[in-house]
């Protein structure tokens, strides 16, 4: 596990992530084939995010099958104690994947205007979130690029009563700039990721990066986002 200037911040260097993130860069891979990468990356990512933040564990009485079946007490996730929420559009794949690992958990989801530069704001367009109050959090958005967006999602979270020391934020490609930012303005949180590329383009997409995340994903222009 690659750990960069701050302990929050988790590059995933196992070589099933890294393959699938070179399919993912090459510009010919085509939507459907990114969309399934997305997906089989996702529960990967979400397993090492598990290791960092605190899951809702319990126990239950179960009985095991055959004529030597025993009955005792198992560990159990309890998922319905879980939240998922999507940083739309490019998030709902991740959040969707995810939910294999909590089939109970709960979805939140929050659509956001991209600002075109830095220091500006981010606009919302929807915001649907269930009860965070004691609930571990996964947060989806495969890009940080300025953290712009992640730092706004996550003091609306802190807002609505989340415990961000059990919230977990899952990228497929960080910016190093933005993503250190953002990890250092909320170091409760673990940030997880694929790859940190060491810079945005004039446009601000991470660079080299996979280009942009809607478009790769459903073929949406920036304009139609």
């Amino acid at each position: 596990m690659e750990t960069l200037e701050l302990p929050n911040l988790v590059v995933v260097p196992h070589p099933l992530v890294q393959h699938m993130l070179t399919l993912m860069r090459e510009e010919s891979c085509p939507h459907a084939e990114f969309r399934h990468l997305v997906a089989l990356m996702t529960p990967l990512l979400v397993y090492e995010g598990s290791q960092h933040v605190s899951l809702p564990i319990g126990t239950a009485k179960i009985a095991t099958p055959g004529t030597f079946g025993t009955e005792l007490r198992s560990p159990v996730i309890r998922s319905d104690d879980i939240v998922l929420v999507a940083i739309m559009r490019a998030g709902m794949p991740m959040a969707a994947a995810a939910h294999h690992y909590f089939p109970r958990a709960n979805f939140g989801h929050i659509g956001l205007k991209r600002s075109e530069g830095l220091g500006e704001n981010q606009t919302p367009y929807l915001e649907c979130l269930p009860e965070l109050v004691g609930k571990s959090i996964f947060v989806f958005d495969p890009v940080i690029a300025t953290g712009q967006a992640a730092a706004y999602v996550l003091n609306g979270l802190k807002e609505r009563g989340a415990d961000l020391t059990r919230t977990c934020f899952v990228s497929v490609i960080w910016a190093k700039p933005g993503a250190e930012a953002v990890a250092h303005a909320f170091p409760e949180v673990t940030f997880i990721a694929a790859a940190c590329d060491p810079e945005w383009d004039q446009e601000f997409y991470v660079h080299p990066g996979f280009g942009d995340a809607s478009w790769r994903l459903y073929g949406f222009t920036r304009e139609e986002r």
